[in-house]
Protein backbone atom coordinates (compact mmCIF):
# COMPACT_ATOMS: atom_id res chain seq x y z
CA UNK A 1 0.00 0.00 0.00
CA UNK A 2 2.56 2.20 1.12
CA UNK A 3 4.41 1.34 -2.50
CA UNK A 4 1.05 2.65 -4.66
CA UNK A 5 0.72 5.67 -2.57
CA UNK A 6 4.70 6.39 -2.69
CA UNK A 7 4.17 6.37 -6.68
CA UNK A 8 0.77 7.40 -7.58
CA UNK A 9 1.69 11.18 -8.17
CA UNK A 10 3.94 9.68 -10.98
CA UNK A 11 1.04 7.72 -12.01
CA UNK A 12 -1.37 10.51 -12.20
CA UNK A 13 1.43 12.70 -14.27
CA UNK A 14 1.75 10.06 -16.24
CA UNK A 15 -2.12 9.68 -17.38
CA UNK A 16 -2.27 13.59 -17.70
CA UNK A 17 0.55 13.69 -20.03
CA UNK A 18 -1.50 10.83 -22.00
CA UNK A 19 -4.73 12.52 -21.83
CA UNK A 20 -2.58 15.45 -23.31
CA UNK A 21 -1.55 13.39 -26.25
CA UNK A 22 -4.76 11.64 -26.85
CA UNK A 23 -6.20 15.33 -27.16
CA UNK A 24 -3.79 16.77 -29.24
CA UNK A 25 -3.82 13.86 -31.52
CA UNK A 26 -8.02 14.11 -31.97
CA UNK A 27 -7.19 17.80 -32.71
CA UNK A 28 -4.66 17.23 -34.93
CA UNK A 29 -7.05 14.33 -36.88
CA UNK A 30 -10.10 17.05 -37.01
CA UNK A 31 -7.80 20.09 -38.51
CA UNK A 32 -6.30 17.63 -41.28
CA UNK A 33 -8.04 18.43 -44.79
CA UNK A 34 -7.94 14.75 -45.65
CA UNK A 35 -10.23 11.91 -44.43
CA UNK A 36 -8.69 9.93 -41.87
CA UNK A 37 -10.02 7.03 -39.62
CA UNK A 38 -8.95 3.85 -37.55
CA UNK A 39 -10.48 0.93 -37.05
CA UNK A 40 -10.18 -2.45 -35.04
CA UNK A 41 -8.66 -6.08 -36.42
CA UNK A 42 -12.73 -6.70 -36.33
CA UNK A 43 -13.47 -3.55 -39.19
CA UNK A 44 -14.90 -1.55 -36.50
CA UNK A 45 -14.17 1.98 -36.60
CA UNK A 46 -12.96 3.62 -33.25
CA UNK A 47 -12.72 7.20 -34.80
CA UNK A 48 -12.15 9.30 -37.82
CA UNK A 49 -11.95 13.04 -38.30
CA UNK A 50 -14.84 15.16 -39.82
CA UNK A 51 -13.28 15.38 -43.15
CA UNK A 52 -14.08 11.53 -43.58
CA UNK A 53 -17.17 11.90 -42.28
CA UNK A 54 -17.85 14.68 -44.90
CA UNK A 55 -16.99 12.37 -47.90
CA UNK A 56 -19.13 9.50 -46.53
CA UNK A 57 -21.93 11.99 -45.65
CA UNK A 58 -22.26 10.71 -42.52
CA UNK A 59 -22.21 11.80 -38.92
CA UNK A 60 -19.86 10.95 -36.38
CA UNK A 61 -22.12 8.88 -34.31
CA UNK A 62 -22.76 7.03 -37.61
CA UNK A 63 -19.63 6.01 -37.98
CA UNK A 64 -18.22 4.58 -34.57
CA UNK A 65 -18.64 1.00 -33.82
CA UNK A 66 -19.92 0.64 -37.13
CA UNK A 67 -17.99 -1.51 -39.47
CA UNK A 68 -17.78 -0.79 -43.38
CA UNK A 69 -20.89 -2.73 -43.52
CA UNK A 70 -22.98 -0.10 -42.45
CA UNK A 71 -21.54 2.81 -44.66
CA UNK A 72 -21.02 1.64 -48.45
CA UNK A 73 -22.74 -1.00 -50.54
CA UNK A 74 -22.13 -4.65 -49.68
CA UNK A 75 -20.20 -5.65 -52.71
CA UNK A 76 -17.86 -2.70 -52.46
CA UNK A 77 -17.91 -3.48 -48.23
CA UNK A 78 -16.92 -7.24 -48.91
CA UNK A 79 -14.11 -5.65 -51.16
CA UNK A 80 -12.14 -3.52 -48.56
CA UNK A 81 -13.16 -5.60 -45.63
CA UNK A 82 -11.27 -8.88 -47.07
CA UNK A 83 -8.72 -6.45 -48.12
CA UNK A 84 -7.69 -5.24 -44.54
CA UNK A 85 -8.08 -8.80 -43.70
CA UNK A 86 -5.36 -9.99 -45.67
CA UNK A 87 -3.22 -7.05 -44.63
CA UNK A 88 -3.81 -8.02 -40.62
CA UNK A 89 -3.68 -11.83 -41.40
CA UNK A 90 -0.45 -11.61 -43.32
CA UNK A 91 1.26 -8.52 -41.29
CA UNK A 92 1.43 -6.18 -44.46
CA UNK A 93 2.59 -3.23 -43.17
CA UNK A 94 1.40 -0.61 -45.91
CA UNK A 95 -0.79 -0.33 -48.56
CA UNK A 96 -1.03 2.34 -51.58
CA UNK A 97 -3.69 2.08 -53.83
CA UNK A 98 -5.55 4.36 -56.27
CA UNK A 99 -9.50 3.50 -56.39
CA UNK A 100 -12.58 5.61 -56.82
CA UNK A 101 -15.28 5.82 -53.98
CA UNK A 102 -18.76 7.23 -53.70
CA UNK A 103 -18.80 10.73 -52.57
CA UNK A 104 -21.67 12.06 -50.30
CA UNK A 105 -22.76 14.43 -53.78
CA UNK A 106 -23.79 10.87 -55.28
CA UNK A 107 -20.84 10.68 -57.68
CA UNK A 108 -17.69 8.82 -57.58
CA UNK A 109 -14.33 10.22 -57.15
CA UNK A 110 -10.91 9.08 -57.95
CA UNK A 111 -8.65 9.10 -54.30
CA UNK A 112 -5.22 7.43 -53.70
CA UNK A 113 -5.60 5.30 -50.57
CA UNK A 114 -2.98 4.99 -47.87
CA UNK A 115 -3.39 2.11 -45.18
CA UNK A 116 -1.04 0.98 -42.43
CA UNK A 117 -0.98 -1.66 -39.71
CA UNK A 118 -0.94 -0.80 -35.81
CA UNK A 119 0.87 -3.13 -33.68
CA UNK A 120 0.45 -3.56 -30.36
CA UNK A 121 3.78 -3.93 -28.20
CA UNK A 122 3.52 -7.81 -28.76
CA UNK A 123 3.64 -6.98 -32.26
CA UNK A 124 0.10 -8.08 -32.74
CA UNK A 125 -2.20 -6.42 -35.00
CA UNK A 126 -4.41 -3.95 -33.07
CA UNK A 127 -6.33 -1.98 -36.25
CA UNK A 128 -5.83 -0.01 -39.04
CA UNK A 129 -5.27 4.10 -40.07
CA UNK A 130 -6.62 5.00 -42.72
CA UNK A 131 -6.42 8.32 -45.12
CA UNK A 132 -7.11 8.85 -48.87
CA UNK A 133 -6.58 11.59 -51.12
CA UNK A 134 -8.89 13.45 -53.37
CA UNK A 135 -7.08 13.18 -57.08
CA UNK A 136 -10.03 13.46 -58.78
CA UNK A 137 -9.16 17.17 -60.43
CA UNK A 138 -5.80 15.65 -60.96
CA UNK A 139 -7.60 12.74 -63.08
CA UNK A 140 -9.53 15.59 -65.24
CA UNK A 141 -6.58 17.46 -65.14
CA UNK A 142 -4.41 14.71 -66.62
CA UNK A 143 -7.15 13.47 -69.17
CA UNK A 144 -7.44 17.16 -70.55
CA UNK A 145 -3.38 16.99 -71.16
CA UNK A 146 -3.48 13.55 -72.64
CA UNK A 147 -6.37 14.89 -75.03
CA UNK A 148 -4.22 18.23 -75.88
CA UNK A 149 -1.23 15.98 -76.75
CA UNK A 150 -3.05 13.48 -78.56
CA UNK A 151 -4.01 16.96 -80.92
CA UNK A 152 -0.72 17.87 -81.11
CA UNK A 153 0.45 14.70 -81.71
CA UNK A 154 -1.94 14.68 -84.57
CA UNK A 155 -1.16 18.33 -85.57
CA UNK A 156 2.74 17.46 -85.79
CA UNK A 157 2.45 14.61 -87.95
CA UNK A 158 0.64 16.50 -90.47
CA UNK A 159 2.93 18.79 -90.52
CA UNK A 160 5.56 16.65 -91.31
CA UNK A 161 3.45 14.99 -94.07
CA UNK A 162 3.03 18.50 -95.47
CA UNK A 163 6.37 19.45 -95.60
CA UNK A 164 7.40 15.81 -96.99
CA UNK A 165 4.81 16.45 -99.84
CA UNK A 166 6.02 19.89 -100.33
CA UNK A 167 9.41 19.00 -100.65
CA UNK A 168 8.45 16.32 -103.18
CA UNK A 169 6.72 19.09 -105.34
CA UNK A 170 10.18 21.40 -105.12
CA UNK A 171 12.20 18.49 -105.69
CA UNK A 172 9.99 18.22 -109.18
CA UNK A 173 10.33 21.30 -110.21
CA UNK A 174 13.80 21.64 -110.05
CA UNK A 175 14.28 18.48 -111.71
CA UNK A 176 12.03 18.82 -114.19
CA UNK A 177 12.61 22.85 -115.08
CA UNK A 178 16.28 23.77 -113.60
CA UNK A 179 17.80 20.41 -114.06
CA UNK A 180 16.80 19.94 -117.44
CA UNK A 181 17.23 23.30 -118.41
CA UNK A 182 21.14 23.02 -117.37
CA UNK A 183 21.66 19.77 -119.15
CA UNK A 184 20.67 21.13 -122.23
CA UNK A 185 22.25 24.08 -121.78
CA UNK A 186 25.16 21.93 -120.93
CA UNK A 187 24.65 19.84 -123.97
CA UNK A 188 24.33 23.05 -126.83
CA UNK A 189 27.53 24.52 -125.05
CA UNK A 190 29.39 21.26 -125.95
CA UNK A 191 27.80 21.14 -129.32
CA UNK A 192 28.97 24.54 -129.83
CA UNK A 193 32.60 24.10 -128.41
CA UNK A 194 33.02 21.72 -131.17
CA UNK A 195 32.26 23.95 -133.58
CA UNK A 196 34.26 25.93 -132.63
CA UNK A 197 37.98 26.28 -134.02
CA UNK A 198 39.30 29.46 -131.34
CA UNK A 199 41.65 27.78 -128.67
CA UNK A 200 40.47 30.57 -126.53
CA UNK A 201 36.56 30.19 -127.33
CA UNK A 202 37.25 26.65 -126.32
CA UNK A 203 38.58 27.11 -123.27
CA UNK A 204 35.95 29.39 -122.19
CA UNK A 205 32.98 27.59 -123.07
CA UNK A 206 34.86 24.49 -121.04
CA UNK A 207 34.86 26.92 -118.48
CA UNK A 208 30.95 27.05 -118.72
CA UNK A 209 30.31 23.67 -119.13
CA UNK A 210 32.24 22.87 -116.25
CA UNK A 211 30.58 25.55 -114.48
CA UNK A 212 27.01 23.95 -115.31
CA UNK A 213 28.22 20.50 -114.48
CA UNK A 214 29.19 21.51 -110.66
CA UNK A 215 25.49 23.29 -110.92
CA UNK A 216 23.90 20.07 -112.22
CA UNK A 217 25.59 18.04 -108.88
CA UNK A 218 24.38 20.55 -106.69
CA UNK A 219 21.39 20.73 -108.41
CA UNK A 220 20.66 16.50 -108.26
CA UNK A 221 22.18 16.65 -103.99
CA UNK A 222 19.52 18.97 -103.34
CA UNK A 223 17.05 17.04 -105.34
CA UNK A 224 18.00 13.77 -103.54
CA UNK A 225 17.68 16.06 -100.13
CA UNK A 226 14.17 17.20 -101.01
CA UNK A 227 12.71 14.48 -102.44
CA UNK A 228 13.87 11.62 -101.70
CA UNK A 229 13.40 9.78 -104.81
CA UNK A 230 15.61 6.96 -104.19
CA UNK A 231 13.87 6.00 -101.34
CA UNK A 232 10.02 6.11 -103.05
CA UNK A 233 11.57 3.86 -105.91
CA UNK A 234 13.75 1.90 -103.83
CA UNK A 235 12.52 1.36 -100.40
CA UNK A 236 14.38 2.55 -96.91
CA UNK A 237 17.07 0.09 -96.93
CA UNK A 238 18.15 0.94 -100.51
CA UNK A 239 18.20 5.01 -99.80
CA UNK A 240 20.16 4.20 -96.66
CA UNK A 241 22.34 2.06 -98.46
CA UNK A 242 23.16 5.58 -100.69
CA UNK A 243 23.43 7.93 -97.48
CA UNK A 244 25.84 5.71 -96.66
CA UNK A 245 27.95 5.77 -99.66
CA UNK A 246 27.67 9.98 -100.06
CA UNK A 247 28.86 10.35 -96.59
CA UNK A 248 32.02 8.50 -97.32
CA UNK A 249 32.80 10.17 -100.11
CA UNK A 250 32.45 13.60 -98.56
CA UNK A 251 32.99 12.83 -95.12
CA UNK A 252 35.16 10.00 -94.70
CA UNK A 253 32.53 8.51 -92.46
CA UNK A 254 32.24 4.79 -92.52
CA UNK A 255 29.15 3.24 -91.37
CA UNK A 256 28.73 0.02 -90.77
CA UNK A 257 24.82 -0.71 -91.11
CA UNK A 258 22.77 -3.98 -90.04
CA UNK A 259 19.05 -3.76 -90.86
CA UNK A 260 16.19 -6.54 -91.10
CA UNK A 261 13.10 -6.56 -93.08
CA UNK A 262 10.30 -3.78 -91.99
CA UNK A 263 6.72 -4.23 -92.03
CA UNK A 264 5.18 -3.71 -95.56
CA UNK A 265 2.87 -1.33 -94.61
CA UNK A 266 4.77 1.64 -93.44
CA UNK A 267 4.05 4.89 -94.94
CA UNK A 268 6.32 6.70 -96.90
CA UNK A 269 5.84 10.19 -95.09
CA UNK A 270 6.90 8.12 -91.97
CA UNK A 271 9.54 6.20 -93.85
CA UNK A 272 10.71 9.95 -95.14
CA UNK A 273 10.86 11.08 -91.80
CA UNK A 274 12.76 8.16 -90.38
CA UNK A 275 15.11 8.35 -92.91
CA UNK A 276 15.38 12.34 -92.42
CA UNK A 277 16.41 11.84 -88.12
CA UNK A 278 18.86 8.96 -89.02
CA UNK A 279 20.70 11.07 -91.34
CA UNK A 280 20.55 13.81 -88.94
CA UNK A 281 22.05 11.48 -86.13
CA UNK A 282 24.82 10.68 -88.64
CA UNK A 283 25.65 14.37 -89.37
CA UNK A 284 25.66 14.65 -85.74
CA UNK A 285 28.68 12.06 -85.55
CA UNK A 286 30.69 13.86 -88.22
CA UNK A 287 30.05 16.96 -86.77
CA UNK A 288 30.79 16.62 -83.12
CA UNK A 289 31.92 12.92 -82.27
CA UNK A 290 35.53 13.31 -83.91
CA UNK A 291 35.33 9.87 -85.39
CA UNK A 292 35.38 8.08 -88.48
CA UNK A 293 33.41 5.31 -87.73
CA UNK A 294 30.11 4.52 -86.81
CA UNK A 295 27.23 2.00 -86.51
CA UNK A 296 23.70 1.96 -87.71
CA UNK A 297 20.46 -0.67 -86.90
CA UNK A 298 17.41 -0.79 -88.43
CA UNK A 299 14.98 -3.25 -87.38
CA UNK A 300 11.35 -4.25 -86.08
CA UNK A 301 10.72 -6.18 -82.92
CA UNK A 302 8.11 -6.32 -80.40
CA UNK A 303 5.76 -4.18 -82.54
CA UNK A 304 8.62 -1.22 -82.90
CA UNK A 305 10.69 0.60 -85.55
CA UNK A 306 13.88 0.60 -84.15
CA UNK A 307 16.80 2.89 -85.49
CA UNK A 308 20.06 2.71 -83.67
CA UNK A 309 23.21 4.58 -84.18
CA UNK A 310 26.37 4.64 -81.91
CA UNK A 311 29.64 5.68 -82.24
CA UNK A 312 33.02 5.36 -80.22
CA UNK A 313 33.80 9.25 -80.18
CA UNK A 314 34.01 12.12 -77.96
CA UNK A 315 30.25 11.48 -76.08
CA UNK A 316 28.96 13.99 -74.06
CA UNK A 317 27.12 14.64 -70.51
CA UNK A 318 23.67 13.65 -70.56
CA UNK A 319 22.57 16.25 -68.41
CA UNK A 320 23.56 18.82 -71.59
CA UNK A 321 20.82 17.04 -73.75
CA UNK A 322 18.21 19.20 -71.48
CA UNK A 323 20.02 22.47 -71.96
CA UNK A 324 19.76 23.26 -75.94
CA UNK A 325 22.11 26.00 -75.85
CA UNK A 326 25.16 24.51 -74.43
CA UNK A 327 25.96 23.16 -78.08
CA UNK A 328 25.02 22.54 -81.26
CA UNK A 329 25.21 19.06 -80.85
CA UNK A 330 22.27 19.11 -78.02
CA UNK A 331 20.58 21.64 -79.69
CA UNK A 332 19.92 19.29 -82.25
CA UNK A 333 19.52 15.86 -80.39
CA UNK A 334 16.90 18.47 -78.27
CA UNK A 335 15.16 19.50 -81.32
CA UNK A 336 14.65 15.83 -82.33
CA UNK A 337 13.59 14.43 -79.38
CA UNK A 338 10.72 16.80 -78.84
CA UNK A 339 9.71 16.03 -82.39
CA UNK A 340 9.69 12.30 -81.97
CA UNK A 341 7.68 12.66 -78.77
CA UNK A 342 5.20 14.50 -80.25
CA UNK A 343 5.18 12.29 -83.07
CA UNK A 344 4.27 9.15 -80.79
CA UNK A 345 7.74 7.69 -80.46
CA UNK A 346 10.48 8.27 -78.22
CA UNK A 347 14.34 8.98 -78.48
CA UNK A 348 17.15 6.82 -76.06
CA UNK A 349 20.25 9.16 -75.21
CA UNK A 350 23.94 6.44 -73.63
CA UNK A 351 26.24 8.80 -73.06
CA UNK A 352 29.66 9.77 -71.55
CA UNK A 353 32.57 12.16 -72.20
CA UNK A 354 35.06 9.82 -73.81
CA UNK A 355 32.90 7.15 -74.10
CA UNK A 356 31.29 7.32 -77.49
CA UNK A 357 27.27 8.02 -77.65
CA UNK A 358 24.56 5.89 -78.78
CA UNK A 359 21.00 7.07 -79.61
CA UNK A 360 17.88 5.01 -80.26
CA UNK A 361 14.91 6.08 -82.04
CA UNK A 362 11.94 3.92 -80.93
CA UNK A 363 8.42 4.21 -83.02
CA UNK A 364 5.12 1.76 -82.63
CA UNK A 365 5.28 0.65 -85.79
CA UNK A 366 0.67 0.31 -86.01
CA UNK A 367 0.79 3.66 -85.65
CA UNK A 368 2.34 4.62 -89.12
CA UNK A 369 1.05 2.40 -91.33
CA UNK A 370 -0.44 3.62 -94.35
CA UNK A 371 -3.81 3.04 -92.79
CA UNK A 372 -3.65 4.83 -89.82
CA UNK A 373 -3.17 8.06 -90.90
CA UNK A 374 -1.92 9.29 -87.76
CA UNK A 375 0.46 7.79 -84.98
CA UNK A 376 -1.83 6.57 -82.08
CA UNK A 377 -0.95 8.18 -78.47
CA UNK A 378 0.33 5.78 -75.99
CA UNK A 379 1.28 3.21 -78.32
CA UNK A 380 4.72 3.13 -76.76
CA UNK A 381 4.56 3.52 -72.83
Amino acid sequence: MEWKKKDLPLLEDKIKRLEQEVKFTEKLLEILPVPVFYEDTQGRYLGCNHAFGDFMGKREDEILARTIFDIVDSNTAETYYHRDQKMIEERIPNLVEERQMLHSDGTYHDIVFYKTLILKEDGDPSGLIGVFFDITARKKAEGREREYLERLQKLTYALSITQEAERKIIAMEIHDSISQNLALSKLRLQMLEESVESPFLKDELNKVVRTLDESLQRTRSQVFDLGLPILYQFGLDHAIRCLKENLLEKYGLNVAFRSTPLPDNLSDNFKAFLFRSIRELLMNVIKHARTKEAELLLTSQSGEILAEVSDRGLGFALDDLDIPHLSGNSCGLFSLRTMISLMGGRMEVLSMPGKGTTIRLIFPQDAFSEKSGYPERGRTQ
